[in-house]
């Protein structure tokens, strides 16, 4: 979206990409709250890591699209 959005709406781009890194966040200490009341240590015992991939893929993905959009503006 960077290369071919409207560039009045370019932050835009940027701004989406925190919010859905926030959401991630916020989704991820609801995970974390409700695992510590599961039994099933196999289920927590997988669920943890699908959690932090999750959560690393989304922080990678809103790093390279700030910076996208970072180097956008600064042209």
């Amino acid at each position: 979206m960077v290369g071919i959005a409207n560039p009045n709406l370019i932050t835009d781009v940027g701004v989406s990409a925190i919010l859905a890194r926030a959401a991630c966040e916020a989704a991820r200490l609801n995970v974390e709250v409700n695992l510590k009341h599961i039994k099933d240590e196999q289920l927590v015992g997988r669920a943890r890591p699908e959690v932090d991939e999750a959560v690393e893929t989304c922080a990678r993905c809103c790093r390279d699209i700030t910076r996208a959009v970072g180097e956008h503006l600064s042209k």
